[in-house]
């Protein structure tokens, strides 16, 4: 709901959405943004609005990796006003209701993180009136981006969650494991591993700590947001990997969690933008800072 108030939701769309909420105690819309064809490429996508004479506007388009589309009640779509055209970079956001005549949805297949589905949403000539429209004409993407922000934090908090799951299986299994009459603990290459995945899951604690503090402040995170994304979830990810290695055949199995774990993980250097992405967006901003100096 934070969110919806910060894509600039008037006071009566903050309160209907609240009482959505209040009623069913779930997240009431999901996030329509990628396309096949436009996902880190933002500016080729094609989902288009356009305003008809008697004053509603007709959305058509078509929308991949919807994290629940079939299940939420709306779906914030993100859509080029009037022109489809690369050129046009005047986006708005509308709140569309699942079941709006001319919207259907398709079924996709994740390897990890079964517990939110992704689809794919097709809208064919779907109706839309200017109260369906969240915050101001043209300006939905920027508002989308300041929310990514905020995004990339969370979705690193859940990675430092499960990876220190994973961490504590590993580090609890190897001195349970004997091998050659002795726990696999008392090994060097295991325990440099142990260590390994405690530096990164330490750093990337910090590094999330940091990032929110300055948040907290009013400070600027643009860069702090994409290098924490792009650090955390690799980090992350292999401090699962490990722990899957230390597991070694029994780790490659549905009688552990890890091999699980690094499923998920992996599908979180591609959430809420990739790695490629966070290098994009702070390497640029890095030789701006420093070329100031």
């Amino acid at each position: 709901m934070r969110d919806f108030i910060g894509f600039g939701a008037t006071p009566e769309q903050i309160s209907d959405a609240m009482q959505d909420y209040l009623e069913t105690g779930q997240p009431i819309f999901s996030l329509g943004f990628s396309e096949p064809g436009a996902g880190s490429d933002n500016q080729a996508m094609t989902c288009v609005t356009r305003k008809q004479e008697d004053g509603t506007y007709l959305l058509n388009g078509q929308k991949t990796w919807v994290t629940q589309g079939e299940v939420f009640p709306n779906v914030l779509v993100i859509a080029k006003d009037e022109d489809p055209a690369r050129e046009n970079k005047s986006m708005s956001m509308w709140i569309v209701p699942k079941d709006a005549p001319g919207l259907s949805t398709a079924p996709l297949h994740k390897i990890g993180q079964k517990v939110a589905a992704f689809c794919e949403m097709y809208f064919d000539g779907v109706v839309l009136t200017e109260d369906m429209r969240i915050g101001k004409p043209g300006e939905g993407f920027l508002n989308l981006m300041k929310n990514f922000e905020t995004e990339r934090c969370l979705i690193v908090a859940q990675c430092i969650g499960v990876a220190q799951a994973a961490m504590d299986d590993a580090a609890a299994y190897v001195s349970e494991r004997t091998t050659f009459g002795k726990p696999i603990a008392n090994y060097q290459l295991i325990q440099l591993k142990l260590t390994e995945m405690e530096i990164a899951l330490q750093n990337s604690r910090n590094m999330l700590y940091k990032c929110l503090w300055k948040m907290d402040n009013g400070q600027s995170v643009r860069i702090d947001s994409a290098l924490l994304k792009y650090y955390a979830g690799k980090a992350c990810t292999m401090v699962a990997s490990e722990a899957l290695q230390i597991f070694g055949g029994l780790g490659y199995t549905d009688e552990t969690r890890v091999g699980r774990m690094w499923v998920d993980l992996r599908g979180m250097q591609i959430a809420g933008g990739t790695d490629e992405i966070m290098v994009y967006i702070a390497g640029r901003q890095l030789s701006k800072k420093y070329a100031q100096r």
